[in-house]
């Protein structure tokens, strides 16, 4: 793939054919770009608020118009507050499983698996999270001493 981008060739036919799933999108947003389209679709950007009830600066899916400006977030009304909840507590698990994973912090991994409500208790997570990085400690190259 690195050669084929780094290369002066054009891209092969291949890459342009239209299979389903969002990445067919990409030919779409191109042309669009070019071609000064306004063409509408669904994009995760970050909120500059756009998303006026969300932490500025998380990622956010919504509409996007695409045009010869580029890509720009749609400007959405404010959520209703037990939906504001439920995001804020899906936004805290994602930074705090990001920073688990940067600080290599297995208390910061078990505090995201409490945050995910997929375990019952405070145990279940610790249990949880041990079994996990033994398992996948080959790939993270954690320390021994972070674990």
């Amino acid at each position: 793939m690195r050669a084929v981008a780094l290369s002066d060739e054009p891209l092969p036919e291949s890459y342009l054919a239209r299979f389903g799933g969002e990445h067919e999108q990409v030919m779409d947003i191109i042309r669009a770009v070019r071609t000064n389209a306004g063409l509408v679709v669904s994009a995760n950007l970050p909120n500059q608020g756009q998303a006026p009830s969300l932490p500025r600066d998380a990622i956010v899916e919504g509409p996007a118009l695409v045009d010869g400006y580029g890509v720009r977030a749609v400007q959405q009304t404010a959520l209703p507050a037990a939906i504001v909840g439920t995001l804020a507590t899906r936004y805290q698990w994602v930074e705090t499983i990001v920073e688990a994973a940067l600080e290599q912090s297995r208390e910061k991994f078990v505090q995201a698996l409490v945050l995910d409500g997929a375990v019952s208790s405070i145990d279940q997570a610790v249990a949880l999270a041990d079994d996990l990085l033994a398992a996948q400690s080959p790939y993270l190259g954690w320390d021994k001493q972070s674990r």
